[in-house]
């Protein structure tokens, strides 16, 4: 009966062994487990924070294309506009061109009319001159 107590004692030494060393190593495991989960929420934190900023950037983009377009909308506003505007200087111009002709030929016809008195003027001068000759013989 010592024998196979002693044999139950190694027997029961040797199962506590065994568990033992599987404890040792589930607990092993679960330190691991442990350091894996705290790893895992860091990671998951830089994402958080990674996503939060794409989200703002993102955000700030979309606000810049708003304003973009809305400039872009101002520009074709304003270039209208400029059209117009360019428009009108062109016919004013036109109009001014036109007016400057008509100016310009109204001086020649002017200028045409001042030669004609001219001569005019000049005849009358010889012409008075021929009379002033005539009526010298004439005394009274």
């Amino acid at each position: 009966m010592a024998e196979k107590s002693a044999a139950s004692a190694d027997k029961i030494t040797d199962m506590i062994k065994e568990v033992q060393y599987k404890t040792s190593i589930a607990v092993s495991s679960i330190h691991q487990n442990n350091n894996d989960v705290e790893e895992s929420l860091a990671i998951i934190e830089n994402v958080k924070n990674t996503l939060i900023q794409i989200k703002n950037a993102s955000l700030s983009a979309n606000e810049q294309v708003m304003t973009i377009s809305k400039e872009i909308e101002n520009l074709a506003l304003n270039s209208d506009e400029f059209v117009k505007i360019m428009e009108n200087m062109s016919a004013i111009t036109e109009e001014a061109a036109a007016g400057a002709e008509e100016i310009s030929s109204i001086t020649e016809d002017q200028k045409e009319n001042l030669q004609k008195i001219n001569k005019t003027s000049e005849h009358l001068s010889n012409m008075s001159s021929d009379l002033i000759k005539c009526t010298s013989v004439f005394t009274v």
